[in-house]
């Protein structure tokens, strides 16, 4: 989503608000979502990450049947693909 709404800002941003040939706004703007996107990508992996690891701790300490079997993603037998 955010990747799409680059290619939306840039028409805006490249053509009206920023100077030619150096289009600096436009440039700052675009670069900072890309930042924020990259760092919210490494935060949603790191999550996922420790939810596996606490998944797995809980699939030590209990069995399948001892789990409510309507916990969906939940469930400590259903780790998250990376």
């Amino acid at each position: 989503m955010i990747t799409n709404s680059g290619g939306i800002l840039s028409t805006w941003l490249m053509a009206s608000w920023s100077a030619p040939p150096r289009y600096r706004i436009g440039t700052t703007v675009l670069l900072s979502f890309s930042v924020v996107m990259t760092v919210a990508c490494a935060a949603t992996l790191y999550f996922l990450w420790t939810a596996n690891k606490q998944k797995a701790e809980a699939r030590e300490n209990r069995t399948q049947t001892e789990e409510d079997e309507r916990a969906g993603d939940r469930s400590a037998w259903y780790p998250y693909i990376l």
